[in-house]
């Protein structure tokens, strides 16, 4: 793992850490290598500073049945500065499967934000077989922080 500083010019400083995304399983052959970082900005002029994560395992092929198998993942945890109570967390994720003509896909989004009074939690899931959307779900939740 190495970690990178610097100065952008719009009063941001980024610092990322370049993390080694994990290998694919035995038996198995990668075809698009997985998206991976690990970053933290600070946005001076904004007032906000940000984790930003890339995770996954990209695309790989398991050789021994020929099925092929995505995942990635992003997730940004954020805070304004002077405002703790603030702070947001968001993540989406992507799994899929494929053999043949045949695929499956789902992606989730998933936000949780906080104020002074309630805890805020909005999360989408969307499934398709192939190109056909099979399944989507959406929550939004209001959790009372009750002094937390």
């Amino acid at each position: 793992m190495n970690c990178h500083c610097g100065r952008t010019s719009r009063k941001t400083r980024n610092c990322r850490i370049v993390a080694r995304p994990w290998p694919p399983p035995p038996g198995a052959h990668q075809i698009e290598a997985p998206e991976s970082y690990f970053r933290i900005v600070e946005d001076a002029a904004g007032g906000r500073t940000e984790m930003q994560i890339a995770d996954g395992g990209g695309l790989f092929r398991l050789l021994a049945n020929g099925l092929t198998l995505r995942k990635q993942g992003y997730k940004i945890y954020s805070v304004p500065h002077g405002d703790v109570c603030a702070a947001e967390g968001r993540a989406e994720w992507a799994y899929g499967m494929q053999r043949g003509d045949w695929s499956v896909l789902s992606k989730t989004e998933t936000t949780l934000r906080a104020n002074s009074e309630a805890f805020v939690i909005r999360a989408r899931m969307r499934a398709w077989e192939g190109d056909t959307l099979v399944k989507e779900l959406e929550w939004d939740e209001r959790i009372p922080r009750n002094n937390l």
